[in-house]
Parts: structure tokens; sequence; C-alpha cells
């Protein structure tokens, strides 16, 4: 490890993704099978990427190495770029298995790819289309767990990368765990078989770099393979950067396509950070907690940061797509500049700042007729004045003014307690209503919910426009 550090100080779209989860198991093509972890025999891993690379058409390479447990292979110098279609695929080593539980990661993976000897290399690269990667265990590489460039229909499911083979020992990659300039690819999926755990590496987590119409799904991103354990990348969790960054599904509406995104350290270790990129969507994830959304796992920054970023989708009018936005070490959602960004449905809370803040760190204050400019257009919140509760159903009343003769859609959350500053977090969502301000820019309200009793609870509000730019939350 101390040689791997002075090396390195040294210089050294979305149900079509899924419908193609059947492309995880081994496709036909030639055969290559690794039986050895020598670096350079007939039989190395580095023997079958070279045969597949020389060999057209889409290509596999098995695993059956001699002997029992765990098999490291740790290439002297980096393995050649994948530059032919092949599933790479580590369950076939004999007494390996593939997760099947729907909570944490049972897998049993015997393949380890170690990087402690490679020098300045990446885990793996792939530089062709059409390619898997399954089954591996990818640590302790001075570059990238996994680099994909400019090609599409990638698939890495079901690896532990940065992650050791025992699910919970730090073999962080120096890099991202995956970083990737391909498109139409998938990182997980909604079958528990597919879950990648991607962990401690010294960069981020994932990097979608001017990656368009990608889908991460069913992994857990920073913790360790129970999901209920930090074991943090020392950056962003998720990055989605680049104009050509668009149409990305982070997450899902189908049962088991959220991803447990969580205990990444750092104060600018964010969950997910979108940066001059757009039309981006944030669904049914756990940010800031484990998978059942009851252990404060938070991330050092903020939950979600959007800077420069457009027309980003963080949840919904559905339960199936709200993401659990928690115990995070700065804001919940944090949307610097850009507009056009949805917040809604979403169950936010516990949160170090502000639940949504827009702009400058701290609650935006409301201007008449919302004329001012900046981060979601610095939409104005409602101003509740109050909520009243028969044990049946609640009432809430209060007044709305933004931009006049206009549409928004108001919804109103609830928590055991308010902000610290006074402006809410809405851990359960309990309605919504849409209102039309008058030529003057203002609406009173009064909506009733049959919610049951919610005696104790804070009610708060947020207020999204007809161009979808959502505001901070209001008072308590």
């Amino acid at each position: 490890m101390f040689s791997r550090i002075i090396a390195r100080l040294t210089g050294v779209v979305l149900a079509a993704f899924f419908a193609v989860l059947s492309a995880h198991a081994v496709p036909a093509g030639t055969t290559f099978t690794v039986t050895t972890t020598g670096d350079s025999a007939v039989g190395s891993l580095r023997w079958a990427i070279t045969n597949a690379n020389a060999t057209p058409g889409a290509d596999i390479i098995l695993f059956n190495i001699p002997g029992s447990g765990v098999q490291t292979i740790a290439p002297a110098t980096p393995l050649p770029a994948i530059t032919e279609a092949v599933t790479i695929d580590g369950y076939t080593q004999p007494g390996s298995s593939a997760n099947n539980q729907t909570n944490g990661d049972n897998a049993v993976i015997l393949i380890r790819l170690a990087g402690d000897n490679a020098g300045a290399a990446d885990g793996l690269r792939i530089d062709a289309p059409n390619c898997t990667i399954r089954g591996l265990a990818i640590v302790n590489f001075d570059g990238d767990g996994i680099r994909i460039a400019s090609v599409s229909n990638s698939m890495i499911v079901g690896n532990f990368i940065g992650v050791d083979t025992d699910g919970a020992g730090d073999g962080g990659n120096w890099g991202m765990g995956i970083e990737s300039i391909g498109n139409n690819g998938q990182i997980g999926g909604i079958s528990p078989d597919m879950r990648n755990v991607i962990s401690a590496n010294l960069t981020g987590g994932i990097e979608l770099a001017n990656a368009s119409a990608n889908v991460i799904a069913g992994s857990y991103i920073g913790t360790d393979v129970y999901g209920t354990h930090p074991l943090g990348n020392q950056g962003p969790a998720i990055t989605v950067d680049g104009a050509g960054a668009t149409g990305n599904l982070i997450g899902g509406a189908a049962s088991g396509a959220g991803n447990v995104i969580s205990a990444n350290s750092g104060s600018t270790a964010d969950g997910i950070y979108f940066f001059n990129c757009s039309s981006n969507t944030v669904l049914g994830n756990f940010i800031g907690t484990d998978p059942t959304a009851t252990v404060s796992l938070g991330n050092g920054g903020n939950g979600i940061q959007i800077n420069g970023a457009n027309n980003i989708t963080i949840g919904g009018s559905s339960a199936s797509v709200a993401n659990v936005i928690a115990y995070n070490g700065a804001a919940g959602v944090w949307i610097t500049n850009g507009i056009g960004n949805t917040v809604s449905g979403n169950s936010i809370y516990f949160n170090t700042g502000l639940g949504i803040d827009l702009g400058a760190i701290g609650v935006q204050p409301n201007d008449n007729q919302d004329a001012d400019i900046g981060a979601n257009n610095l939409q104005n919140y409602p101003v509740i004045t109050n909520s009243i509760c028969d044990g049946t159903a609640t009432t809430i009343s209060g007044t709305f003014n933004s931009a006049p003769n206009s549409m928004f859609r108001v919804e109103f959350f609830r928590s055991s307690v308010c902000d610290s500053s006074g402006y809410g977090q809405g851990k359960t969502i309990i309605g919504y209503t849409n209102l039309i301000t008058s030529a003057t820019g203002s609406v009173n309200f009064s909506v009733t919910f049959g919610t049951g009793p919610i005696v104790g609870q804070y009610v708060t509000a947020t207020a999204t426009d007809f161009g979808n730019n959502t505001s901070e939350f209001s008072a308590c």
C-alpha cells in the first residue's frame, strides 16, 4: 500500500433498460477460460483478454482456477484494454455465487482483481460496445476500478468495486469506482444478483461524464454489503457532469431499482452531484440511510447538489418514485444554480442544512410577484397560517404569492420536528393542491386531507411552477 501511495503522489428511457436484464446471463460466443492467477501464461486473464480482443464477435471469459477460496489476480502491468465485445463472468469460478437477498448482498466473489503491482493502471478499461463485467472484486488500483470509453451498452453488474471479497474490507481504488463516458449502459439492476457494491474509492463512486441514457440501479454506493455500515467513497457517490450528460436515470420506479447512496465521506461528498448537465432523473433511492430508511448513514455533503444543471427531476407524484433524503451533512437538496429542477413527493428530513436550499446557503425571502431570478428562479414558497386536525382529517390554510395568473402545484408535508431554521423539511407527504394566482400574483388556500390525526406534527409546504421550478420549504 505504501508503494502505491508513493507512486500516486509522484504522478504514477427507463423500462427499456430493464427489459434487457437477461443480457447479464452468459451469451453464446467463443469461450476463453482463466485457469491461473499468473499474469502472462496461457490461461491467465491477460491471455484471455488478448485473445478475446483478437476474436471477432461476442466472446466469453470464464474462470476455473484450481484451489478453494479467493483467487487473487495481481497483474504486473496494466491489463489490455477490452476492444471487442466480451462478457467477463467471475461467478463461473467454482464455489462462487451471486447475491439473492432483497436487502444486503450475500454474493460470494472468489475472483479478486488487485492492482497492487500494476502501477498507474485502471482495473479494467472497456473500449468496445456490448461488454458485461460481473462477479469480480476490483481493488487497489491506482486508477479507476472500471473505465468505460465512449462506447454503448456496457453492463456492470454483481461486482464489488473498492470493496474486498469479504464485503466489508477497504480495497479502494485511487480513482473512481466506475468512470464512464459511454451511453446506454447499465450499472446494477432491479434483480438482487445485479447489485454492485461500490465503496471506499478515493475519488468517488461513479462518474457519468458527458454520458447519456445510462441507468444506475439497485446498487450500494458508500456502504458495506449489508447497506448498514459506512465504507464511504472519498467524494461524491455519483457525479453526473457535462453538457452531454442527459437522459440518465438514477434508481427507478420498479421494485429493487433504488440505490443506497450513503455514508460517503468528506464535506464535498454529496450523495449525487449534478454539474453543467440537463434532463436527468432521480427516483426511489435511499440517500443518507440504509435500505430500510431506519439507519442514519448521511453523506458528508449534500444529499443532492445541482450546480449549473437544468431540468433535473427528483422524485414524483407516486410513492414508488419518492426518494428518501436524510441525515446528510449539508442540505437535503442544494440547487446552487440552474432552472427547471423539480423536487416532488420525497421524504426529506434530519439533514444538517435546509431540506431544499436555493442559491446562497440559508432561507431565501419571498418577494412580491416572484420577480427575482437565481436558482430555480428563487421560486417563492407558500405561507401556512393554520393547520387543524379534527381526528380524521387535516385542514391547512394559508396564502401564496408568485407570478401573476399562473398555476402552481403546492405539496404539503409533515415532520415530527421543525428544522432549526424555523423552515421545513418534509418527512411524509400529506397531499397536494393546484393553485392559480390572481392578476396581483396572490391566492389564498384552504385544503383538507383525510390523513388521520397528525397532532404534534409540524406542517410545511413547497410550490412548483409551470416551468418545474420547486421552491424551498415554507416555515413550519
